[in-house]
């Protein structure tokens, strides 16, 4: 604002004085004008009463420097001082012997036509009836304005450097009050009265703040009050990894000592899973993971806050949960390894029975009936084994798996199927598309999608067998023309053993198990699966996996 004032206050002042120098040349110039035509006038009077006595012209020029002409009435030139009269034109039509003639005397200024310079032309007429012109170059003004310029020049330098001194010092004292102002408290002080409303804005604006800040405190009181109550453990912490707050119940989760705010996050725990998920979330990855923390089992959960400004940690004791998931794994084992050895017994009697000679049409149904059931019985065995196994594969096989090599061994495996039901299987594979990864678990997922696609589709039907990539992925798709899936049943045919027609299921011999394993062999690669599905029209199942 200083500034503004000071080149403000200075370029008024070098404006007036701009102003001032240029009319004071103006009118210095045409005084000097002025007085240059009186003195021509005089001395033409002078040599006027020269020429009436009979004094010769070309006499005169040697003691006069300014240009003589003598004209008569006709226009002719008589004599002049600087050409040949001779060779000069006509002057009776120029403005001052016009007015010479008419009025006894006359002047002029304009560009001499013999001399080619611009004169001051003064003439008077004569008892003889000649006109009588004297002339001088109207340069000499010029250089009388040229003279006076450079005095003029040092005035003008020495009014702007006082004028800079001056806009100085009052820019100064008109700031200085607004400088000085108590913000603490506006309203005290000397200052101008135009700065009354802005002191008034200023003392209710600061009170407005302060009542913000007791309300912002009392929120924070509130929200530390809540999350300290909270069985949930809570942290949120800025974009260097700093804790902005922190609740009681993470701090015990995680077994860490008490931590404040400003402290480095990962003073709550050293845990390598612990330090990657801040990372991660740090960088714009949410994530999750399980920590072992003096025999129980937390779940920590991180999710990055909007434009990196940091990130929210949220704890959860999961030890019962995760006691229980081991529980039930370990039944599933348990259960599964006692019932496949019997079944395969039933299974293998059934077989000699369905095969035997006998003539009795009833043992063979019963005995056909169970090996049917018993087949169904290892199947699920086998089902729920397999599931176990990808539940507890652990994630350190890095095999590099064509994926077309995989879809091709299933489609001929499941050939006889394809065929009984007269299905067109239609194939649009690129054989270029590989994936790191089980080759055991992807057939896994693959013969399930497409046991599936025959096993819920129409006689005649058709089912669509797509591989391919993009920048999104690597996509493997089937797509049938069975009973479709309702809009209610599609977020749980994922789930075991959940089926959407049971009794078809059972007369199929679906085990409800198959989309089941799709999603954790999914998952263990990182892939995405994507459902369409219409009643009555037919189902897709995309699976993409990462690039």
């Amino acid at each position: 604002m200083q500034k503004k004032i000071f080149y403000s206050i200075l370029v008024v002042v070098l404006i007036m004085t701009v102003l001032i120098v240029s009319v004071s040349l103006g009118v210095f110039y045409n005084e000097y004008r002025n007085r240059l035509f009186q003195d021509l006038r005089v001395e033409l009077g002078y040599l006027a009463l020269a020429v009436d006595e009979g004094v010769d012209l070309s006499e005169v020029k040697a003691i006069n420097e300014r240009r003589i002409t003598l004209i008569n009435r006709d226009g002719s030139i008589a004599y002049d001082s600087e050409a040949d009269s001779n060779e000069m034109e006509n002057h009776l039509s120029r403005p001052e012997v016009q007015a010479a003639l008419f009025g006894g005397a006359g002047s002029d200024v304009r560009q001499s036509d013999t001399i080619g310079e611009k004169m001051l032309y003064s003439a008077l007429l004569l008892s003889s009836g000649q006109i009588l012109r004297i002339a001088t170059p109207s340069a000499s003004v010029f250089y009388f304005v040229i003279s006076i310029i450079r005095p003029l020049s040092f005035i003008l330098l020495a009014v702007l450097i006082l004028s800079a001194l001056l806009a100085s010092v009052v820019a100064n004292n008109i700031v200085k009050p607004i400088n000085t102002i108590n913000l603490d408290n506006p309203e005290e002080g000397e200052v101008y009265d135009e700065l009354s409303p802005l002191l008034l804005r200023l003392t209710h604006q600061k009170e407005l703040i302060r009542e913000q800040i007791e309300s912002a405190e009392a929120k924070a009181r509130e929200f530390e009050l809540i999350t300290d109550n909270m069985k949930e453990g809570l942290a949120i912490i800025d974009k260097d990894g700093r804790v902005l707050s922190v609740n009681s119940a993470i701090i015990q989760l995680l077994g860490a000592r008490d931590i404040n705010r400003g402290d480095a996050i990962l003073a709550l725990n050293r845990s390598t899973a612990f330090a990657d998920l801040v990372f991660s979330a740090l960088s714009g990855i949410n994530g999750s993971a399980l920590i072992n923390e003096k025999g129980r089992v937390v779940e920590v959960s991180s999710s990055s806050v909007k434009e990196g400004s940091g990130a929210v940690i949220l704890a959860l004791d999961v030890t019962e949960r995760e006691e229980r998931e081991k529980l039930r794994r370990d039944f599933t084992a348990n259960v599964s390894h006692e019932l496949k050895t019997p079944l395969t017994v039933i299974s293998g009697f059934a077989e000699l029975m369905k095969d035997s000679d006998l003539n009795c049409a009833v043992v063979r149904d019963y005995s056909n009936e169970i090996y049917k059931q018993a087949g169904r019985l290892i199947n699920l065995v086998y089902d729920i084994i397999k599931l176990n196994e990808i539940e507890d594969t652990k994630k350190d096989i890095d095999e590099r798996i064509a994926i077309s090599d995989v879809i091709d061994e299933n489609i001929s495996v499941l050939r006889e199927k394809i065929e009984q039901r007269k299905i067109d299987l239609k194939t649009e594979i690129d054989t270029k598309v590989e994936i790191e990864g089980s080759r055991s678990l992807i057939s896994e997922l693959v013969y399930n999608i497409l046991d599936n696609a025959i096993r819920y589709n129409r006689d005649d039907g058709s089912i669509a067998v797509s591989l391919f990539q993009d920048d999104k992925g690597k996509h493997f798709a089937v797509e049938d023309t069975g009973i479709g899936i309702p809009e209610e049943d599609r977020e749980h045919v994922f789930e075991r053993f959940y089926r959407v027609d049971k009794a078809r299921s059972r007369e199929t011999g679906g085990t409800g198990l198959g989309l089941s394993i799709v999603r954790h062999v999914a998952l263990y690669h990182n892939a995405q699966i994507l459902l369409s599905s219409k009643v009555g029209t037919g189902t897709r199942i995309e699976v993409v996996f990462p690039l």
